[in-house]
């Protein structure tokens, strides 16, 4: 397929253990950004409320198995429409660097 060119689908050497290497990574980076998310829940229980607010509200946006809609955090928070939005950017921001480090965030 022309869409799958230039991924590892394309490539004519498809085997089991090139699915099964990949399947690796993907369980790798996930298992990262789950630890990742631990040590920011765990860095902003020991931050400013802001911060912590930050974090609550992208878990509960983004991660919660029962996501909240803009209208409901700014409900059960008790915060504007653009504290949630500049809240869920700023946190964001944050988990790329405990995801990809400091320094790539900074060069951005």
């Amino acid at each position: 397929k022309l869409e799958d060119e230039g991924t590892f689908l394309s490539s004519e050497e498809l085997t089991l253990e090139t699915l099964e290497r990949y399947r690796y990574k993907t369980y790798k980076m996930v298992r990262h950004i789950e630890n990742m998310l631990v040590a920011y829940d765990y860095d902003t229980k020991q931050g400013t409320q802001e911060e912590r607010r930050r974090f609550l509200i992208m878990q509960r946006r983004y991660i919660a198995d029962n996501r909240m809609s803009i209208k409901e955090i700014m409900e059960h928070m008790n915060v504007s429409q653009s504290t949630v939005y500049s809240d869920s950017k700023k946190a964001m921001q944050d988990m790329s660097s405990f995801i990809f480090g400091y320094e790539s965030v900074m060069f951005k």
